[in-house]
This record gives C-alpha cells, sequence and structure tokens, in this order.
C-alpha cells in the first residue's frame, strides 16, 4: 500500500518549538552535571556512576535532535547512511537512558529496603559493568535497524518518519515489552516501596522535612519516566495492531501520534537533571561551594552561621 506517513505543518511546527528548548536546555543542565561528576566529586559512587552514563547518553541524543528538526525536508531522502547513523543512535540512547533510570531506582530500592544486602550487591566496579553491559547490548541491538533500512531504496526513506516495526514482531517485542513495560513495573515498584520505607522512618524520625522532601523526589521521578516514555511506547503499540496495516487514514494517524509522543519522551534528557542530577546532595554541595566562594569576604561570617544552624 502507498501510504504516506510525513508529517503535516503543524506537527512540524510543534518540533520546532518543542526541540529547540530542549536542545538548549538539555545541554546546559547535562554539561553541568557531567562537570560536577567528573571534575568536582572527589569519589565516585555507584549512583554517580550511573548518573554519569545516564548525562552521556541524554548528550548524545540530545546531539541526534538538530537532525530530527530538519528530518521533514526533502534532503533526508538522498542521505541514508546519515539517516541510519543518526536514527539508531537516537534509539540507542533513548534506550540506554531507560535502562539506567531503571538501575538507578534498583539501586535505590536497595539502598533503603535492603542495607545489609547493600554490602555485598552494591559497588562502583559492579555498577561500571552494569552501565557498560547496557551500551554493549543496545550497540547490538542498534544492527536491527540498520538491516531494516539496508532493505529500504532513497526513494522510500524519511528520517525518523518511517518508524515502523509492525512486521518485526521481535523487534516490537523487545521494544514494548523488554525496553518499556519492564522497567516501568521496576521503577513503579521502587518507588512504591521506597516511598513506604520512607514513610515508616519518619514516624520514629525527627527530620521529617527531609523524608518528605526525598518521598516527592522518588515520586516525582517515577511520573517523569511515566509521562515520558509512555505515549511513544503506546504508538509503537499502535503500529503494530492489524488496523496500521489496512487502514491508510489510521496509519496516518497514528504516525502523527508517534512524532508528538516522541518530542513528549525527548523531554526526559531535561527533567533527568531535575529528577536525578539536582536532587542528588552531592551534586547540592558542590553547587553550594561554588556559590559561596563567589560571595564577598564581608559575607564569610553569615555563611559560617548558617552552616552551624
Amino acid at each position: 500500500m502507498n501510504c504516506t506517513t510525513e508529517s503535516d505543518d503543524a506537527v512540524n511546527v510543534f518540533q520546532f518549538v518543542v526541540y529547540i528548548p530542549i536542545y538548549i536546555i538539555g545541554l546546559i543542565v547535562n554539561a553541568l552535571s557531567l562537570w560536577v561528576f567528573c571534575w568536582k566529586l572527589r569519589k565516585w559512587t555507584e549512583t554517580t556512576i550511573y548518573m554519569i552514563n545516564l548525562a552521556v547518553s541524554d548528550v548524545v541524543l540530545l546531539s541526534s535532535l538538530p537532525f530530527k528538526i530538519y528530518s521533514h525536508k526533502e534532503w533526508t531522502r538522498h542521505k541514508i547512511p546519515l539517516c541510519i547513523f543518526t536514527e539508531s543512535l537516537y534509539f540507542v540512547n533513548m534506550y540506554v537512558s531507560i535502562f539506567i533510570i531503571t538501575c538507578i531506582n534498583v539501586d535505590r530500592y536497595i539502598t533503603i529496603r535492603h542495607p545489609f544486602l547493600a554490602k555485598s550487591l552494591r559497588s562502583p566496579k559492579k555498577a561500571a559493568v552494569v552501565c557498560a553491559a547496557i551500551w554493549i547490548i543496545m550497540c547490538l541491538w542498534s544492527v536491527l535497524i540498520y538491516h531494516k533500512y539496508s532493505q529500504i531504496t532513497k526513494d522510500e526513506i524519511v528520517c525518523f518518519k518511517q518508524i515502523s516495526f509492525e512486521n518485526d514482531v521481535p523487534v516490537t517485542a523487545s521494544l514494548y515489552i523488554v525496553g518499556f513495560v519492564i522497567p516501568l513495573m521496576i521503577v513503579t515498584f521502587c518507588s512504591v516501596q521506597i516511598v513506604h520505607a520512607l514513610r515508616q522512618s519518619n514516624m520514629t524520625n525527627s527530620a521529617e522535612f527531609t523524608t518528605v522532601k526525598t518521598m516527592r523526589i522518588i515520586v516525582g521521578s517515577a511520573i517523569i519516566f511515566a509521562v515520558c516514555f509512555t505515549p511513544v511506547h503506546v504508538g509503537y503499540f499502535l503500529q503494530w495492531l492489524p488496523t496500521f496495516n489496512e487502514d491508510c487514514v489510521s496509519r496516518q494517524h497514528v504516525n502523527l501520534f508517534l512524532q508528538v509522543a516522541t518530542c513528549i519522551s525527548n523531554m526526559n534528557c531535561c527533567l533527568n537533571g531535575f529528577g536525578y542530577y539536582f536532587a542528588s546532595a552531592e551534586v547540592c554541595d558542590v553547587f553550594k561551594i561554588q556559590f559561596k566562594s563567589q560571595k564577598p569576604a564581608i559575607a564569610i561570617s553569615n555563611v559560617a552561621t548558617i552552616e552551624l544552624e
């Protein structure tokens, strides 16, 4: 069936308006985070290693956004190698982000719910091995994208507009189940368990503000994960339905929905900074120190008083 999947002008404008602030804010947030993690923290913990990998993944994904902004242009039809590389880069790093966020939540869960077990399960070396495994697996998975597009002629392909795995059951299953459903279940379970543990400790702990603030960060991170990644995977699932192949109008609607949902998923590159990086005590301490170092000498006594309190 000859059914165009080109986006309309409204969607192209929406992508342009959304992607530019995502690109600028995301680069600033992740660059600041990498600066803190790599050059300001004296010791790399398990959490630091996960967050460094998450920030690197977000930066690489952001680097593909300029190509997505102009993906509706005709020149993308005639640059298939660049198109395949950019699109693979995008999808690899989206799922690297999903899996690393899942690992961060599991790491939090083990630390809070099973502190004694955490001593044997957690270590910076193990965190590095897990991150390396995620990168390797996802890079190997990207070979499927290369293979898929190697079968498409240059007259048929338009970057980021022809994504359709409806005939590839293993790829669709991995995208939908392994790449999203299972991580979403894990993130939800870990978040609920952590909040429950913090509520219990709050009953016997006088530091109520700190506990409540931590619970809000945990819940907020889980909500960000669900809001950013659910719509795009609903779009992948809709592509798999029989009506997507049989009805051209439905196919066009699903593709337009998927393009908008992809914009939403990319917001995760910015929101990770507030849900993970800047919520970290170590990162906050670095920024506090940097800010205080810019204060005039006359304010030193005031800072010391605040710290003592």
